[in-house]
């Protein structure tokens, strides 16, 4: 296993899981700037509606983007002790 290559493809994983995040805050920021949903009376509603229905996706990806902290760690410490082992 090549240690550099995981730690890139890690890293890009992590990118991918920040950039699904952000889109679901624009799309939940639209929601609160468009007109109301049906049988809503105020876009503060659409907000709340917008949490209530992503919060699987938001614990998904919370533990999706934890699990690749923690293996980005893993693959640093590895290179780094590769390093380690080359240099000497």
């Amino acid at each position: 296993m090549n240690p550099e290559v995981t730690a890139d493809t890690l890293k890009g994983r992590l990118w991918i899981g920040v950039f699904m995040l952000a889109i679901w805050l624009v799309f939940l920021w639209w929601a609160g700037i468009t007109f109301q949903f049906v049988g809503h009376e105020t876009t503060g509603q659409n907000i709340v509606y917008g949490v209530i229905v992503g919060l699987p996706f938001l614990v998904l990806m919370t533990l999706y983007m934890a699990l690749v902290v923690k293996d980005l760690k893993e693959a640093l410490a590895a290179m780094k002790a590769f390093s380690r082992k080359n240099g000497k």
